[in-house]
């Protein structure tokens, strides 16, 4: 337990979405205990997303079993609806479906942009395909990303990040299009396509740079 709720001026633009000062407070809290309890700088942790009653449509985990959503273990498939859609070709693309299942939209605006989404695919059963054999390709991300944060990876891990990221731009490239138009610059509410060149460029540079970095590891 940690009773300390002063935000470091580090974490202030991860939390510029709270505006209720209880959540603020809470989140203070959680911060100062991780920090303590891991005894470093938490440089991995995202901004702050806030989820709404009106956006989602929230149930306990009884409801969720008790409907056959999830499995009773939280980790654990089972016979669910999970299980049955599951076909994706990623760890993030499957734990991403499991919080659609437990979390699912009630704005219908949303809810549309997402059938907008599966119907282009379905329709575009050749980019629906490359984008299948690309995604095979990549590793865990999320769990990489964390590892390095957390001064816990090694040279396999940057090299999977770095065959991870290679894919990226073709992956991005493949959903240029409208329909997959989404927000995705920070503090703004301006739309953008998921890739432009700038993006893509970052990240090829970006690959270069754990390239050298790995290649320095093992003295190559």
């Amino acid at each position: 337990y940690c009773d300390i709720n002063d935000i470091k001026q580090e974490y202030l633009p991860l939390c510029e979405k709270i505006k209720d000062d209880r959540v603020l407070n809470a989140y203070g809290k959680l911060l100062n205990y991780l920090e303590e309890t891991q005894k470093r700088m938490l440089n991995h942790l995202q901004v702050v997303s806030i989820e709404s009653e009106d956006e989602i449509l929230y149930m306990d985990y009884n409801t969720l079993v008790n409907l056959e959503l999830i499995g009773l273990n939280r980790n654990n498939k089972q016979e669910s609806l999970w299980s049955f859609m599951d076909m994706c070709k990623s760890a993030m693309g499957s734990r991403m479906l499991k919080q659609w299942i437990e979390k699912p939209l009630v704005n219908k605006e949303e809810i549309e942009k997402r059938y907008d989404r599966v119907e282009y695919l379905v329709k575009n059963f050749l980019i629906r395909d490359d984008l299948k054999e690309k995604l095979s390709n990549i590793y865990d991300i999320q769990r990489l990303i964390a590892r390095i944060a957390m001064n816990n990876a090694n040279a396999i891990d940057c090299i999977r990040l770095e065959k991870t990221l290679r894919e990226v731009p073709e992956i991005l490239s493949l959903l240029d299009n409208d329909v997959f138009k989404v927000s995705i610059i920070p503090h703004t509410g301006e739309e953008t396509t998921l890739l432009s060149k700038r993006a893509g460029d970052k990240v090829n540079l970006e690959c270069d740079l754990i390239g050298k970095y790995v290649e320095k590891l093992l003295g190559l």
